[in-house]
């Protein structure tokens, strides 16, 4: 006969091995949420009828990870970017505006485009940017920079100016230096863009830099060196070989909004979800949903049951949701998707999905 230790010890071996020690943890058995001690207790928000074709699961809920980031970083913008005469005026715009300085620069530069050739010479979807705003706002009450707003203007009244000596086209060469940089920097961006990493739409996109570099490297070349004998110098090449690494960065993010839309997605269902709008008719919070119930919210990028599935699915795929298969009942018919809302969703207030924008 064996005395209370060992009795004791048999069964906190048992309880060890069925997973009853972990009174916090709770499992879904049957369609029903129950706690690890065994009793059934009530759903923590009202839910969908369930149907004893729910296959039943038993698992315990997993803690939710973090999302990835939905959008890829991008570069900051770097005011020595900028020619000189340029810098402290977008500066000062971007400061009275309390806006990202890549919007003014970006017209800037746009701007000497449409003054330099005629067909704009610059691609405008080519100077695209999407930088990160800050959330924290300064009220500005402040004057213009005169002198500096005085600088840029005389380059661009100075360009306005420019004529040509004939009919003929003006023609502008790099320097033996700066050849040399473009031709190297060519051989490597023709050979990524050939092979298998990126996405069509990025490789299209950013082909085209092979004209956007020379054209930024002339409008810089003007700005700064007008009189140096129709020659691009290193510098200029090199300014502009920092723009297209600066406006790569925003590309990838542009179009990998487009390229992966499920984590975007998934970011959105989420948000919505710990906001409380995930609701029946009624406006009874659900913990179960099909993908059709969300999709008839028409919520941004949700608007369909394909792009509710393939969210919900990133979401289980870090803790946030539990899929259940419901089998097809006695007429048959395609088994059905549905997704229980992992509780922690609602009790971790500070828990959000983070979309860098």
């Amino acid at each position: 006969m064996m005395d209370m230790t060992e009795y004791r010890m048999r069964m906190a071996a048992f309880d060890a091995e069925i997973g009853l020690t972990n009174v916090a943890a709770t499992v879904s058995t049957n369609c029903h949420t129950v706690p690890s001690n065994g009793t059934t207790t009530g759903p923590t928000f009202p839910t969908l009828d369930h149907s004893e074709n729910c296959e039943a699961t038993t698992k315990v809920w997993p803690t939710p990870q973090p999302l990835p980031d939905g959008l890829p970083p991008v570069q900051p913008f770097n005011p020595d970017l900028l020619p000189t005469a340029l810098r402290g005026w977008v500066m000062d715009i971007a400061h009275r505006m309390q806006c990202p300085p890549d919007f003014p620069a970006v017209g800037a530069i746009t701007a000497l485009s449409s003054i330099v050739g005629d067909d704009g010479l610059l691609q405008r979807f080519g100077l695209t940017v999407w930088p990160d705003i800050q959330r924290e706002f300064a009220y500005v009450d402040q004057w213009p920079d005169s002198l500096q707003k005085q600088a840029a203007w005389a380059v661009y009244e100075r360009l306005t100016m420019l004529q040509p000596a004939s009919d003929a086209p003006e023609e502008w060469r790099f320097s033996p230096e700066a050849q040399g940089i473009f031709a190297e920097w060519m051989v490597k961006t023709k050979t990524e863009l050939r092979g298998d990493e990126l996405h069509p739409a990025l490789v299209s996109h950013l082909d085209k830099y092979s004209k956007l570099v020379p054209a930024l490297a002339l409008i810089f070349a003007l700005v700064d060196t007008p009189d140096s004998g129709n020659v691009i110098h290193e510098a200029e090449l090199i300014r502009a070989l920092a723009w297209a690494d600066y406006l790569r960065s925003h590309a990838e993010r542009l179009y990998s909004a487009a390229t992966t839309p499920e984590t975007t997605g998934a970011a959105v269902l989420l948000k919505k979800i710990q906001a409380g709008k995930l609701t029946d008719g009624d406006g009874v919070l659900l913990d179960v949903f099909t993908p059709r119930q969300v999709a008839v919210k028409n919520w941004s990028g949700l608007n369909t049951a394909d792009a509710v599935r393939k969210a919900a699915d990133v979401l289980v795929d870090f803790g946030w949701l539990v899929s259940d298969v419901v089998r097809s009942g006695p007429t048959g018919g395609r088994p059905s998707d549905r997704y229980r809302v992992n509780p922690a969703v609602m009790q971790r207030g500070t828990a959000r999905a983070t979309l860098h924008t």
